[in-house]
């Protein structure tokens, strides 16, 4: 009962999600550094008990454990998400020698993540939100027992795709890149069975591509890289509105 109810509640944020991604497919996008906050009482009241559901699902099924805290998944994912953000520039933009600038300059980002601590912190909020409700419940508690690992994972990236305002304003190549994202997620945690690093490549990934959009998106500075947006979830968990 539970888990149908979750599915139901999955369906409808991932349908309210793509509804939004259309209305707003002109729109320019939120500012990274000054985000406005827009309500949107269909989509709390539909992510909230899901996000309620999924801590549920999370802590019965041991995700919530104190290996959470543990370093090295956090390390290792924060470097696999850096490399990962160097490869979604390759796919997205192509140029080759800016995306070895970016892979082999992370200290710029980690100057910026300081700097904009606060944007730091909601991106691994919002990052860790949706590993919850995406990879550990969705995917990992409800639509791999009640299918298989593929269906599941496949399931699971289309939904996390759907809740994203961005989905219709992406180029063609930043929409693969988007959704090789998701697989990959749910590819490391079907493999890895790990909170901790899926989160932090997320995170990584997310807080590399405000960077670099606060940095060269309007400057022009390293030519042809204006970043496809962060992902931006749409409603309760929205980490910047």
């Amino acid at each position: 009962m539970t888990r149908l109810l979750f599915v139901v509640f999955l369906g409808l944020a991932a349908g309210w999600g793509l509804i939004r991604a259309w209305r707003g497919r002109g729109d320019s996008g939120t500012d990274i550094l000054h985000p406005r906050t827009r309500r949107d009482p269909v989509g709390i009241a539909i992510q909230t008990p899901l996000f309620f559901l999924a801590v549920w699902f999370a802590w019965h099924g041991g995700a919530l454990s104190r290996v959470l805290f543990s370093p090295v998944p956090w390390v290792l994912g924060l470097t696999l998400g850096h490399i990962v953000f160097a490869a979604s520039l390759l796919i997205t933009h192509g140029h080759l020698r800016d995306v070895a600038d970016v892979l082999f300059g992370p200290i710029r980002v980690v100057r910026f993540a300081v700097e904009h601590f606060d944007l730091t912190l909601r991106v691994i909020a919002v990052a860790f939100t949706e590993e919850v409700i995406f990879r550990e419940a969705a995917q990992h508690d409800v639509l791999i027992p009640l299918t298989s690992a593929v269906p599941g994972i496949l399931i699971t990236a289309v939904c996390f795709v759907a809740v994203h305002e961005h989905l219709f304003r992406n180029t063609a190549r930043g929409l693969v890149e988007f959704v090789g994202f998701a697989l990959l997620l749910g590819g490391l945690y079907h493999a890895l069975d790990n909170l901790a690093l899926v989160t932090a490549v997320h995170a990584a990934r997310n807080l590399e591509s405000s960077w670099l959009e606060t940095e060269y998106g309007e400057a022009g500075q390293l030519e042809g890289m204006r970043p496809d947006r962060v992902d931006c979830p749409v409603g309760a968990y929205d980490g910047s509105g």
